[in-house]
């Protein structure tokens, strides 16, 4: 397995592993769980997460994002 292949397998486990422990068992509302001014709802955590997934897509596939 290449180096970039590697890469792109160990970020997708560590990014399901953590997605799905954050969320097993989780309320309904979770989602709109408001922590205080700086902290990120789950839902704004989710959209962060697309923009980094949209990132490491470029890097592997190139392109800009």
């Amino acid at each position: 397995m290449n180096d970039k292949r590697a890469m792109l397998v160990h970020f997708l486990a560590a990014l399901a592993y953590r997605t799905q422990k954050a969320v097993r068992d989780a309320p309904s509302d979770f989602g709109d769980l408001a922590l205080g001014n700086l902290a990120r709802t789950p839902k704004e955590l989710v959209c962060h997460m697309t923009s980094v997934v949209g990132y490491a897509a470029t890097f592997f596939t190139g392109g800009t994002f």
